[in-house]
């Protein structure tokens, strides 16, 4: 809970109450403790949770250093491809920065869609902390198109060469990790079936 719950502990003619429920049975020993079994269920006020993430675009509209990557999210209809297709993600965001210095060296005016889609992991959330020296996780842009997290020589954590900070951003089914740079796209593996016909010749 958020802040934490307490519940008030009353005693009303010998019968012990917690919050709006009766102690029927008390004292019940356990490994670590003694449990009290009540009559009702406790429900803590709407107050006490915590409140719910922003959704991604909700997210996006608010952060002034995130606007350009926020047009193409609209443009490649991010939101409605990650609700069609995975249940969690994991975007690799890049800063406005980044994005005008990625143009400028590629001389595109806009981000392709190949690139955008490089940018979201899908199906895992990848806090910073979880991230193992060597993971590989498949993109939007298909299982071949993967990203790489490693540990540099100074023992920080990077993907495909560039560096994280360590901090992110929650969101509703997502997590947001920040880049300074854009990421090239790089292609692990081949998926394609290749045939190679050999002729055989045959002696009498």
């Amino acid at each position: 809970m958020n802040p934490p719950t307490y519940w008030e502990i009353s005693n009303s003619t010998g019968v012990i109450r917690i919050g709006n429920a009766s102690i029927r049975t008390p004292n019940l020993p356990a490994i670590n403790g003694y449990i009290h079994i009540i009559d009702h269920i406790l429900a803590p006020s709407l107050s006490d949770f915590p409140p719910e993430p922003p959704t991604l675009m909700e997210f996006l509209n608010s952060s002034s250093n995130f606007t350009l990557f926020r047009q193409y999210a609209l443009m490649y209809n991010l939101s409605q491809k990650l609700h069609s297709c995975c249940q969690r993600f994991t975007l690799l965001l890049p800063t406005d920065d980044a994005i005008r210095q990625h143009l400028r060296a590629t001389n595109s005016s806009l981000m392709e869609s190949d690139v955008f889609k490089y940018h979201v992991v899908i199906h895992f959330l990848l806090f910073p902390h979880h991230l193992s020296d060597g993971i590989l996780k498949s993109t939007m842009l298909g299982n071949e198109y993967q990203v790489q997290f490693h540990l540099d020589k100074n023992n920080q954590t990077v993907v495909n060469d560039v560096p994280l900070d360590g901090t992110f951003t929650e969101t509703q089914f997502g997590l947001i990790l920040f880049l300074p740079q854009v990421l090239k796209v790089r292609r692990n593996r081949c998926s394609k079936q290749v045939y190679i016909q050999v002729e055989v010749s045959q002696r009498e």
